[in-house]
This record gives C-alpha cells, structure tokens and sequence, in this order.
C-alpha cells in the first residue's frame, strides 16, 4: 500500500515541513505498517511537494512506487495495467517510470485498481480509476491545494459532519451519494483526470465510462472471456508476489476461478468462514470453495472470524483503523475480519466483487424485485425502498429519509439526462456502488492485499449490462462464460439445498438436513460486544450530529434489545449505528 500527500502551494510559497510532519503522525497512529518511513519530494521552486510512505519494494517485489527525472515527479498506488494493442499489460504498469511520460501516452489506457500522479515545471497530474476502487480526495484553501488516498490526510481541522453523509451510512452501511463524512474535503471523482497548475486552476477531464453508451451497446462473450483473460494475466504479472482467489461457492468467484485457469494462474484458493454462520468453520461456502479447489488442482485454505476477532474485543482499535484509511463511511460489518497487526507478505487478490452486475445487480444483491419507476420520483422512491427496507423499520428519521431519497431523485435525474433510459438507473446506481462502498472498504485492506476485481473494468461493462442484460436477461453473461470456460464447474450446484456433492470424503462430511438449508442465511455472529459499543456511545455522545438524522425512538428500541433477539436486517443496523456513534473525531 501506499499513503501520499500532493500539496500545490498556491499563495505562500515554498513548502514549511507540516505535510511532512501530518504523514508521519498519520504513519505513527497506523498499526499495519512495520516500515513508518515517510518519504518525500519538492519542486525546484519549492511550490510542490510529494510526500508518502508504505510497503517496502521487499514486500513488492523490488518494485517502487515513484520515479524522479530532472524536473518531474511520478507516482502511484494500487494495481494498474495498460492495455497496448488490445493486450493488458500487467509490467510496464507498475514501473513508475512510465507515468514521468506525458499523460497522452498512458492516461487513456489504465485499468485496474489505481491513482497516478505527475509532477513537472507547470502541472500535477492525478488520474483517478473509472470504478473508484482506489478513492481520491481533495481539500483547497486560498493558500494550499492538497491531494491524498487518506481523507484524514487532507480534512480540515475541527471539520464538521455532512449529515448526507451520515445518513446514508445510518441507512445502508455506506456512503449512498460517495461523499466523505466530513466536510471541507471532496472525493476525486472516479474515472476523471485533474490538473493543477502552479497558480491553483484545477481543470478536471472525464476519462470513465459513458453509461448511455455502455448499457447501448451488443454484448460479445467470446470478446468479453478475451478480455477477462488478458486482464487477469496482466493483474497476476507482478514479480515477487502470491497471487491469491477469493473463492465461495456462488457464481460470480467461480466464473473468476475458471478465467484464472484458462489464464494458466494458479492462485492460493482463500475463504472466509465467520463465526455465527452455520456449520462454523465448515461453512457452505468453506466446503464448496475446496471442493472447487480439488476440481482445479489448487491448494485451499479457510481464514476464520472468531468470537474473539479484533472486531469484536478491540471494536475501538478497529474504528481508528476506520478513521484513520477511510472516508469515515465504512461499516465496521465490512473489515468484521481485519487483524490489527502487520503482514508479511502483500498478495494480489483476486475476487468476484460486482459480479451481480451482470445477472441483475440489485436482485441479486438484495433480493426481491428490482426498483422500477415510471417517472424519476417514483424510480427514487423505489430505489430508496431498497436501501433502507421498510422492515424492520429504518434507523433514520424523516430529515434523514429526505436527505437520501432527495439525492437519488437527483442521480436519477442527472442519468436520464445523459441518456440512460429510467430503466436502467439502478445498474448505474450499482456500478456506482462499486465507487461509494466498495473502494472505500478496500483502502481499509491496502496494508494485506492489492485486490483485482476483474468485473470492475470499464471494458467488461458493455458485456455484462450491454442492451439492458444486467436487469433482465438474469445471470446470460455468467451463465454463458462459464460454460465456455469451466462447464465442469458449472455441474456443481450453486446452492446447498441439494448437498449431494459434499458426500465425497475428500472435501468433508455430509452436512446435516439444518445446514443444508441454511448455510447461506445471515450470519448470527457474536453481537454483544457491536450492543455495548453503540449504548456506550449512544449515552455519552448525546450531541452527536447523528441525532439530526435518527429516529431517537427506533435506536431507543434497537439498543434496548436482547443482543440473542436481534436479527437479520437489524444486525446490519446496529452495525451500522455503532460505526456511526463511535467513530473518533477529526486526526488532526
């Protein structure tokens, strides 16, 4: 991983050493990183400045993560590629060298995970990734521009709250609009190209998809397997490094599993078992995942969540993780198997993150029907219905409710006049997503893996949602890949209702009838300790901003519970209102 700090200093000159001191502070606070070097760059005129630390070139093969020559100043963070000839080019990616060229010669062809910057006389240069997987953020002043993939890096002191963005993790886990809970800094938009000149004009250019086009377009699977293939070779292409799966029993990692196959990758198969889910540690998915394993010739492993996982005794130690890598708007349901301790190694890992995109992203993802409207209000209120469930009924109260669904009336808007059809909002909203939960949950995980999500590439979109597919074709790109690359596979039921498979005693006993049908219920995992959390904060934090947009009543209610009598949905609320109450307040 990588922690950096871009300053253009505007009005005051040369630089005075405080963004050095605010990285290592930062540096100081973080537990994952062994090696608490803080690196730095200047400008000749003094006017711009680079400073940043992380993993060592020991644990990234030799590699580093900047370049100099002369004048100009490159660097990177995450796992690009560069597509040369309709080939992915997983090498010339990460020599920072690369980026001192002029962003002509690049810039359009970057996948992947990333953030690039470029110094030279006259311009800093950040490329942001068209998915948002590796977020940016910016704060300005009439003194100083500053630039980070840590927004505690570049938050104001004493900055306050957005309460749209507390909303939005109190309804759903997640930073809904993509904004930092904090104010006074902004997120770089995803897919975008900024230039700072040395006097502050920032210009920012769209280098992302085109939605309209995307969801227009005739899917090709043959071209799409091409794709992935490529994608996944140039992803695995980093010398010095494991490559590694994320590997369950559905779907989306198993198309993944048969990609890296006919890529002639062999991964170190990993599956997460959480402790509440049935048949713990001999989960559904632990099971399924190594009996896939056996088909494919590759070790297994399961890493398991305990009762006793930092998330649970040191809940606070984990929050300052929170605050110290995210925007603020991450759940702690969502780094529930985070160890607080450095690594040894820094694997590329590749996962099936998105893959609902294509097999109707929102059915898939939450169940039920996908949102419909016949108009842009009624298309927000179904949206928002599935954001916030009206059962159990939701944590917020009717400015919070308002604050989201006035937003999504907004995007709605905004989509359909850039000629998305009504439709189809809801697979824009959920690659949209992707930027707003899922990047943000990665930079918490930046200290153990570079990930690879190769259903996140812009240059797949038009063949897994192409001609309406997400929504409605139900799963034909997953379905049609897999048969072409893994129909062996594909034999293996999705589902643990029918278990007959795990019968053989090379993957493990069969399961009982209980577990055949519920290994893939929400997990009952140990919520008491998530309960203490939240009434403590609850009581003590009585002038939280989060009370502008709760319903006091329903919290009153939820915390007053027996932690045994909390279920479902309610689980992820507690989660969410937890991370919410307790989160420290501003770094610096």
């Amino acid at each position: 991983m990588i922690a950096f700090l871009l300053t253009i200093r505007v009005r005051s000159g040369a630089h005075d050493g405080t963004e050095r001191e605010t990285l290592k502070r930062w540096l100081d606070r973080y537990p994952m990183l062994s090696d608490k070097t803080a690196h730095s760059w200047a400008s000749a005129d003094g006017s711009v400045t680079c400073h940043w630390g992380g993993h060592s070139a020991d644990h990234l093969g030799g590699v580093r993560y900047s370049a100099t020559e002369r004048d100009k100043f490159a660097l990177f963070g995450g796992r690009p590629v560069l597509w040369r000839n309709g080939e992915a080019d997983g090498r010339t990616s990460i020599d920072p060298k690369t980026y001192l060229h002029e962003p002509l010669e690049w810039s359009q062809d970057l996948d992947g995970r990333y953030v690039v910057v470029r110094v030279d006389d006259r311009t800093a240069y950040v490329r942001t990734d068209a998915a948002g997987l590796l977020p940016v953020y910016m704060s300005r002043n009439a003194e100083k521009i500053q630039i980070s993939n840590i927004s505690a890096l570049v938050t104001p002191v004493g900055a306050e709250t957005r309460k749209r963005a507390l909303a939005g993790l109190l309804a759903g886990g997640w930073s809904i609009t993509g904004e930092p809970l904090r104010e006074g800094v902004e997120r770089v938009a995803p897919g975008t190209a900024t230039s700072i000149s040395r006097d502050g004009v920032v210009t920012t250019a769209h280098c992302g998809a085109d939605y309209a086009e995307v969801l227009a377009a005739v899917p090709d699977y043959a071209e799409a397997e091409r794709l992935m293939t490529s994608l996944a070779r140039a992803f695995a292409d980093w010398p010095g490094r494991e490559t590694q799966l994320a590997l369950t029993g559905g779907r989306d990692s198993r198309v993944i599993a048969a990609v890296l196959r006919k890529a002639d990758i062999t991964p170190a198969v990993v599956t997460n078992a959480f402790a509440g889910q049935v048949g713990y540690p001999e989960t559904g998915d632990v099971q399924a995942a190594r009996h896939l394993s056996v088909m494919l010739g590759w070790e297994h492993s399961a890493t398991k969540t305990r009762e006793t996982a930092a998330v649970y005794s040191r809940t606070h130690s984990v929050l300052e993780l929170l605050h110290l890598t995210s925007a603020q708007t991450t759940s702690l349901t969502d780094i529930m198997d985070v160890e607080l301790e450095p690594v040894n190694s820094l694997p590329i890992l590749f996962d099936g993150v998105a893959g609902e995109i294509g097999r109707g992203a929102w059915t898939a993802y939450l169940g039920g029907e996908s949102p419909t409207g016949q108009t842009v209000d009624e298309m927000a209120a179904s949206l928002f219905e599935k954001i916030t469930p009206g059962a159990p009924s939701p944590l917020l109260n009717d400015d919070g409710k308002a604050l989201i669904y006035d937003w999504l009336r907004d995007f709605s808007r905004e989509q359909t006049d850039r000629g998305v059809a009504l439709a189809d909002v809801p697979e824009v909203l959920h690659l949209e997503r992707q930027a707003s939960w899922h990047g943000p949950n990665l930079s918490n995980r930046d200290h153990r893996e570079d990930t690879a999500s190769l259903y996140l590439s812009p240059r797949i979109w038009p063949h897994m949602i192409g001609r309406g597919g997400g929504g409605h074709v139900d799963g034909a790109f997953n379905r049609t890949l897999l048969q072409s690359l893994g129909p062996d596979l594909a034999k293996m039921p999705y589902e643990t209702a029918d278990a007959s498979w795990l019968q053989d005693n090379s993957v493990g006993a069969t399961m009982n009838e209980e577990r055949r049908r519920n290994t893939h219920m929400i997990p009952v995992e140990p919520i008491g300790a998530i309960l203490d959390v939240a009434r403590t904060a609850a009581h003590s934090r009585s002038d939280h901003p989060a009370w502008d947009v709760l319903d006091r009543k329903r919290v009153v209610e939820l915390l007053g519970r027996d932690p045994e009598q909390i279920r479902g949905v309610e689980r992820y609320q507690l989660w969410s209102l937890a991370t919410a109450l307790a989160m420290p307040e501003c770094l610096r």
